[in-house]
C-alpha cells in the first residue's frame, strides 16, 4: 500500500466552562445563591470623662446666651456708632444694630435728639443688655477704671488740692494724682485748677491711687479737630489767641486747636509785659505745611489805661475768678481788675457768676503795679465817657503816674520871669 498523506486535524482544546466562547454559550438554567452583605459594625464610644466639669456647667443662663449672641458682632472695649431711638432719665437708647438697644449714660440728656448720631465704647455686655461709655463717671467701681485704663477711656475727677510735684484728684472713693506738667498745656497755675472738675485719662494703675494725665486729653481733642481748625484759618486773618509758652524761638500761641509762632524778633519787641496765659490779638503772617507763623500787631494792653479805659469812666466787664478778698473782672484781653468784697453788699456777692457780664466803675488804677480797681455801677450817678479834646486831657491819667515836680518847677519859673 502507498503511504497516503494523512489529513491534518485541528483538534480544539478541552476549554473550561468558563472559557467557553459565546457561541455555543447556554444561559444557566441554575440560579446563582443570593449574595450575602457584609453586616457594618457598630462603632464603639468611649464614655466622655465629665469629672472636670461642675453638674450644672450646661445650665446656659441669660447671660450667657445674651453674651455668645452678641459676641459674634462686637465685645467689650470696641467703639460703635449709632442712632439715639430714645431717652430716659439720665440715659440715652441708642440703636447699633444689635439685638437690642444699647445703654449710653450722659450728663445731659437734652443735648441729644431722637435721630442724632453718637460714638462710644462698649463698656459691658451681659444679660441686662450693652453698656456704653464715652466717659467714665466718679461713681464707677475700680472694675470700670481698670477697662477705662486698658481702652484709654476719659474718667471724670475733681481737682481737690495741689502740693509742689503735682495734684490730688478725686475719683469718688478712689484716689488719684495728676502731676503737674500734666495737668494742661503750657504753664501751669495751680490756684486756677483747685476746685475745678475735669476729665482725664488714666496713664498708670496703682493698688491705691490712679495716676492720670488731662494734658494728653488735650492733645488728643487738639489733634483730633486740627484738620478741621485749619481749613477755617488763612492768610492775614485778626484772631485772639493764648500764649501757650515762651521759647528761644518765640512765643507760641494758641488759635483754638491750632498752635501758631510769634518769631522772637517779633515777639521781644512786645513781649515784656506779656506772659504764659495772657491773651494776645494776632494775625496769620503765613501758613505751611500745617505749621502757622504769626505777628502780633497789637503790644501792651496797659496802654489802654488812659486812654480807652478812664477813671470814672463806666464799661462792660466779665466776671473771671473769684478770690477770699473779692472778685477779678476782665475789661478786655490781659486787663483785669478787682471787685474788693469789702465793698460789695451780700446781694452783690449772691449774684457774682463766673463768666457773668457787669457793669463797672474805674475807680483807681496803678500802671507801675498793674493793678485796677473796680466798684459794681448799680446805683452810682451817670457818668458820660466823653472823648478827650487834647492829648493832654487823652494821657492825663497816664501823666499822673509818673513824676510831674519838673514840670511844675518850670512853671514856677515862668510866673517868676513875669
Amino acid at each position: 500500500m502507498s503511504d497516503k498523506p494523512q489529513p491534518r486535524i485541528r483538534r480544539k482544546k478541552n476549554a473550561s466552562a468558563n472559557e467557553s466562547t459565546a457561541r455555543f454559550s447556554r444561559k444557566s438554567t441554575k440560579t446563582k445563591p443570593p449574595e450575602t452583605k457584609a453586616t457594618p459594625k457598630t462603632p464603639v464610644f468611649e464614655p466622655l470623662d465629665l469629672s472636670a466639669f461642675e453638674d450644672d456647667a450646661f445650665d446656659l443662663s441669660m447671660d450667657d446666651v445674651f453674651t455668645t449672641v452678641n459676641n459674634k458682632r462686637y465685645k467689650v472695649g470696641q467703639v460703635v456708632t449709632g442712632e439715639v431711638c430714645g431717652i430716659q432719665g439720665d440715659a440715652i437708647l441708642v440703636d447699633i444694630q444689635a439685638k437690642s438697644e444699647a445703654v449710653l449714660p450722659v450728663d445731659n440728656p437734652a443735648d441729644f435728639s431722637l435721630g442724632s448720631r453718637v460714638e462710644a465704647k462698649i463698656i459691658r455686655m451681659d444679660g441686662q443688655g450693652i453698656l456704653l461709655a464715652q466717659k467714665i463717671g466718679k461713681s464707677a467701681d475700680l472694675s470700670a477704671y481698670e477697662l477705662a485704663y486698658s481702652e484709654q477711656l476719659p474718667v471724670e475727677g475733681t481737682v481737690h488740692s495741689s502740693n509742689k510735684g503735682g495734684f490730688s484728684i478725686s475719683f469718688g472713693n478712689i484716689k488719684g494724682f495728676c502731676p503737674i506738667s500734666q495737668m494742661t498745656l503750657g504753664a501751669v497755675n495751680a490756684e486756677d485748677h483747685v476746685g475745678q472738675t475735669y476729665q482725664f485719662l488714666i496713664t498708670e494703675l496703682k493698688t491705691s491711687e490712679l495716676i492720670v494725665s488731662r494734658r494728653r486729653l488735650v492733645e488728643r481733642e487738639r489733634a483730633a479737630k486740627k484738620d478741621q481748625r485749619m481749613s477755617q484759618l488763612s492768610v492775614g486773618m485778626n484772631l485772639l489767641g493764648t500764649i501757650l509758652n515762651i521759647t528761644q524761638h518765640g512765643a507760641f500761641v494758641d488759635l483754638d486747636g491750632v498752635d501758631g509762632l510769634i518769631p522772637k524778633f517779633l515777639f521781644s519787641a512786645i513781649g515784656e509785659d506779656l506772659s504764659v496765659g495772657d491773651e494776645i490779638e494776632v494775625q496769620i503772617k503765613q501758613m505751611k505745611d500745617g505749621k502757622i507763623s504769626l505777628e502780633a500787631p497789637s503790644s501792651n494792653p496797659w496802654l489802654k489805661m488812659g486812654t480807652e479805659f478812664k477813671r470814672g469812666g463806666t464799661y462792660e466787664a466779665t466776671v473771671t475768678k473769684e478770690k477770699e478778698f473779692g472778685f477779678f473782672a476782665k475789661l478786655a484781653p490781659n486787663l483785669e481788675g478787682l471787685l474788693h468784697r469789702s465793698g460789695l453788699s451780700t446781694e452783690d456777692i449772691a449774684e457774682l457768676k463766673i463768666g457773668a457780664t457787669i457793669t463797672v466803675r474805674i475807680e483807681d488804677f496803678d500802671l507801675e503795679r498793674k493793678r485796677i480797681g473796680l466798684q459794681l455801677a448799680a446805683g452810682m450817678p451817670e457818668y458820660t465817657n466823653e472823648p478827650s479834646s487834647t492829648l493832654g486831657d487823652a494821657f492825663a491819667d497816664v501823666f499822673a503816674q509818673f513824676d510831674t515836680s519838673h514840670s511844675e518847677k518850670s512853671n514856677r519859673r515862668k510866673k517868676k520871669q513875669k
